[in-house]
């Protein structure tokens, strides 16, 4: 009896395309690969108004991103903040 081939492990690179929580999934998805290989990331480049609406995360540390203890993704969001960007539901009620 022949044996099963072995399976093919081809390492896995997410694009990262530069939110708060792009960053925090793609973190939590290179958490859990067992062929992840290294996540692109401009973190130390991106400008300040991109983590406006986070309250807590992700956050570089070297040229690491730990992973989160908190719940979900790890990423606290400021909802008041996105509150303020939001449309009026009383307008959009037919």
């Amino acid at each position: 009896m022949a044996k099963p081939p072995k399976p093919i492990s081809i390492g896995v690179t997410p694009h990262n395309p530069h939110g708060p929580i792009a960053i925090t999934a793609s973190v939590t998805l290179a958490a859990v690969l067992t062929n992840f290989v290294i996540l692109e990331s401009y973190e130390n480049a991106n400008p300040p108004s991109r983590n406006q609406f986070v309250k807590d995360g992700p956050l570089i540390k070297g040229n690491f991103y730990p992973v989160s203890d908190i719940l979900g993704l790890g990423i606290e969001i400021d909802e008041s903040k996105l509150g303020d960007l939001s449309s009026d539901t009383e307008r959009l009620i037919a």
